[in-house]
């Protein structure tokens, strides 16, 4: 009986490792000398090729050379749907024992092994069905930006996993629930745990990302993006001065507004100032503009030579209402 069972954890041992293996996390008891290393799955199917789930630990002293232990000292404790009884463990020969269980129903197994009496492994393995995906799967959403002006895109990833790894969640499960003062179409793909969406919408405001799979919530955490109204430029307007001294730094207000004529009360959106002039006058220009965050923003700038300007006020490519804005400089 002993020669059957050793031939066994050897056959099964070098068909894991051909696999890959996983788990493999070295740990100490008291005694400093030994080291415990598990390996055994994340997932099992019922009605696969193998019919129990299977670990093993592996005994090394500090050089990595197997070490036996007394297999007395090492017990187990199942818990999961249906279980009435714990495993024990079978002795491979060279350092290496075998601890295997044969689940009866689908769900999540939690498998606790001590070694001479210290909880030394917390094993999770999730027994799928012959038809069913995991049990548990994760959801997680990233890369969602939290603020954005309308009309720009919102990007986000989700990434799907089950047992701590990569899922292959049916797409079309997946449908991205989005709450907010409108509903923009949202786009979403990808495969093997890795999808990627986008929405873009066109009315200020807070909108919510979440998620449902199979028709249930499937996300822990939901993401926001707050849109904030975009400046209109041919509503927006620059309050430049008709005239100014050589030399003297020039300021100026450019008030942003929406479509609809409103001012806006939030910053963001990218204004540029460009000058038109004696090009004597503009060598030192140095041309500048700040973003007050509340739907304003100063404009300065230097002209060192007098002569008649034109002051063009820019944003989003287009040029803001009454640009450009005429400006007469005078000497000293």
């Amino acid at each position: 009986r002993s020669l059957v069972g050793s031939e066994m954890c050897i056959r099964d041992r070098y068909q894991r490792r051909v696999r890959g293996g996983n788990n493999m996390f070295p740990k100490k008891t008291q005694d400093e000398n030994i080291f415990y290393n598990i390996r055994g799955p994340k997932q099992f199917r019922l009605g696969g090729p193998e019919s129990e789930v299977e670990y093993y630990i592996l005994t090394t002293d500090s050089t990595e050379r197997s070490k036996a232990i007394d297999i007395k000292g090492l017990t187990a404790k199942l818990r999961g749907p249906g279980v009435t009884s714990n495993p024990s463990f079978v002795d491979c020969g060279n350092g290496e024992y075998r601890c295997a269980f044969t689940p009866t129903a689908p769900g999540l197994y939690n498998l606790d092994i001590n070694v001479f009496g210290r909880n030394m492994f917390n094993e999770k393995v999730d027994v799928l069905s012959k038809d069913d995906g995991p049990s548990v799967i994760d959801f997680v959403l990233n890369e969602l930006v939290e603020e954005k002006k309308i009309g720009e895109k919102s990007d986000f990833t989700i990434k799907v996993t089950a047992s701590g790894n990569p899922y292959n969640a049916d797409i079309k499960k997946m449908q991205v629930v989005l709450t907010g003062p409108e509903q923009p179409r949202v786009t979403l793909t990808g495969a093997g745990g890795n999808y990627k969406g986008s929405f873009k919408p066109f009315r200020p405001g807070t909108y919510v990302v979440d998620l449902r799979y199979d028709g249930k919530p499937a996300l822990k955490k939901t993401g926001t993006v707050i849109y904030a109204p975009k400046a209109a430029p041919k509503k927006s307007i620059a309050h430049v001065p008709k005239s100014s001294i050589a030399g003297e730094r020039i300021e100026f207000i450019i008030e942003a507004r929406d479509d609809f004529n409103v001012p806006l009360k939030t910053g963001g959106d990218p204004f540029e100032v460009e000058i038109a002039g004696p090009e004597d006058g503009l060598k030192n220009a140095n041309i500048k503009v700040v973003d007050n965050f509340d739907g304003t923003y100063t404009a300065s700038v230097t002209l060192t030579k007098d002569g008649a300007y034109d002051i063009y006020v820019e944003v989003y490519g287009e040029g803001a209402k009454e640009s450009p804005y005429p400006i007469v400089v005078v000497g000293h």
